[in-house]
């Protein structure tokens, strides 16, 4: 990155991306000194070394009682292990870090601890270690299961017929399991499976282990959080549900459900329908198909106050849109459809999700299905509001319906404070920022598409757009933000200049020209992305000391296309800050 044409204009042309090392549950080397660069304080810290102080004053007879320092483990005795002399405070701070669970589920985006073996391994340090990690039952208390690491042990009967292939592991996953359960006593669960249907050694797709479903539906009176991962046609929480050991969802705060297809239908045993009460849920993300969201039919919403529905084929909009009624106390929704809507039956035209409470909402689907969805929500509390029209797939361009736009446009909550638009049609844009202009909307645009898709399409004017953004007659009063995104054409060359850069900048000079003073000093940040590097001759003839002080531009070149999904928020993982603001 580097800076040309004055300290407001940063030019990229190469994309840099940094990747994390990713989780693994091979222990590290074991450190012989810590350097402590902590005070004592009041907290979960000092809490835990009172807890440490007080585990060893329990053992005091059995330290008194050894006339020889603990060995290591090949047996001399002329080397104590330094581990029994680390000093409380010390070791607090070891314990309290390794207790970091249910500190990792604050977050909405479900992440799993990077050492979920952890509470093992403090265990096996010494015998003093020993102690005192068995003695923390909150150390014990998060769960974390990868199918990666722990090959199935078929216990069900009808598997084992068909010759699955069995490993001794699937044993080790049992007693790790017991374990953890027992030795967290009565503390809340945190509870985290990562299953695949498909073993290692088989191609046969496997149910949830039998007697690993049973161990986890006998405790779920204590599951506090619970994250459940599953690929293929088996559903680990429609497995619990169904055990005739569950035991209901009484403290279950949030749950995050992501699963593959599923089988067209889903109910669970005995007569009626079963609905299990979970008084403490607030939080629900899920990621499946309509068939597998039938399993949250199942489960009281009557509290929660946030839901991340990502819904893939929805062919019927109506279980979709019972959901999020059922929800009335919803502060927090994200919607995400991946479907076409030709194959999808539309709402009844009295449906209204009705959501009184909702503040901060986002929905990210194709363009006749996102304002359709707006047109019947009633939310006159919402504050902010993030928009994304995914493109369209099928033969069907799914424009969308001109009596849904109107009636949302023509009834925008008064209470709306900002405005985040992602992936959409220039029209469009143009008609909903004039909409929320009478209420001094903050807004910010983002993958604004300029230039046609198509050789029969309409070009956008990149100058009118740029002038109504830029002008003081036009949005930039309440514009905070703009992110636009050149889509390149298919070029014989990589490095052929199409002129979108050297038209941009034009647009913004002249725009600058017509209105040189802007009557709200707040800065305007505009990026700007193209897949083409960014050509010498466009930035020769730009002087950005033309333009207003409150304008900073980033132009950056060579973006990879596989940025894409990043941009048009298809990423498969959900965003680390679900309550929306990163939009705004």
């Amino acid at each position: 990155m580097e800076g040309v044409g004055g300290n407001r204009l940063q030019i990229s042309n190469e994309h840099t991306t940094t990747h994390q090392s990713e989780p693994t549950d091979t222990p590290g080397p074991v450190p012989w000194g810590i350097k402590s660069q902590l005070s004592i304080s009041s907290g979960p810290f000092q809490e835990t070394v009172t807890q440490v102080r007080t585990v060893e004053s329990r053992q005091v007879g059995i330290w008194c009682s050894k006339s020889k320092p603990l060995a290591l483990k090949h047996g001399s005795t002329r080397h104590p292990n330094p581990f029994d002399t680390c000093p409380d405070e010390i070791l607090g701070e070891i314990f309290r870090s390794a207790d970091n669970g249910p500190e990792m589920f604050e977050t909405r985006c479900p992440v799993k601890r990077p050492y979920p073996f952890t509470p093992f391994y403090l265990s096996s340090v010494c015998r003093r270690w020993r102690l005192i990690a068995i003695s923390i039952p909150a150390l014990w208390a998060y769960i974390c299961i990868d199918d990666s690491h722990w090959p199935h042990r078929v216990s069900n009967p009808k598997q084992k017929k068909k010759n699955v292939h069995t490993s001794p592991k699937g044993h080790k996953l049992q007693d790790f399991v017991e374990a953890c359960l027992t030795r967290s006593g009565s503390h809340p669960l945190y509870m985290h499976w990562n299953f695949s249907s498909t073993a290692a050694s088989s191609s046969l797709p496997l149910p949830p282990d039998h007697l690993l479903v049973s161990t986890l539906a006998k405790e779920s009176h204590r599951w506090r959080e619970m994250v459940f991962l599953s690929e293929g046609e088996a559903s680990i929480f429609g497995a619990i549900l169904k055990h005739e050991d569950f035991k209901g969802l009484p403290i279950l705060h949030k749950i995050c459900i992501s699963e593959g297809e599923l089988p067209r239908k889903f109910s669970l045993p005995g007569p009626g329908s079963q609905y299990f009460e979970a008084p403490s849920l607030s939080s629900v993300f899920l990621r499946s198909n309509i068939p597998s969201i039938a399993i949250i039919d199942h489960i009281s919403l009557t509290h929660i106050t946030y839901l991340h529905l990502s819904i893939r084929n929805p062919h019927r909009l109506h279980p979709v849109a019972s959901i999020i009624t059922d929800s009335s106390c919803l502060k927090y929704l994200h919607l995400s459809l991946d479907h076409s809507w030709i194959y999808t039956a539309p709402l009844q035209p009295d449906c209204t999700m009705d959501l009184p409470h909702l503040s901060r909402l986002s929905i990210v689907t194709n363009p006749r299905c996102l304002w359709h969805f707006l047109s019947h929500m009633h939310v006159p509390t919402l504050t902010h509001l993030h928009i994304s029209e995914q493109e369209a797939w099928g033969p069907d361009p799914q424009s969308p319906n001109i009596a849904d736009v109107d009636r949302f446009l023509d009834a925008v909550p008064s209470s709306l404070q900002a405005l985040a638009v992602q992936c959409m049609d220039f029209s469009r844009i143009r008609r909903l920022i004039a909409a929320t202009q009478p209420l001094r909307v903050n807004v910010n645009l983002a993958d604004i598409v300029l230039g046609s898709r198509d050789e029969e399409e309409e070009d956008v004017s990149v100058y009118t757009f740029m002038e109504d953004v830029v002008s003081c007659t036009g949005y930039a009063s309440r514009i905070e933000e703009l992110a636009i995104f050149n889509q390149a054409k298919n070029y014989e060359g990589a490095d052929i200049d199409d002129g979108f850069i050297g038209e941009i900048l034009s647009s913004l000079h002249r725009a600058a020209e017509r209105s040189p003073l802007f009557g709200d000093p707040r800065s305007l940040r505009i990026n700007i992305y193209s897949h083409l590097p960014i050509p010498r001759e466009a930035m020769e003839g730009f002087n950005s000391a033309t333009l207003p002080e409150c304008i900073d531009i980033s132009l950056h070149g060579n973006w990879a296309a596989t940025q894409v999904l990043e941009w048009t928020t298809q990423s498969p993982t959900p965003d680390p800050k679900e309550d929306l603001s990163d939009f705004f």
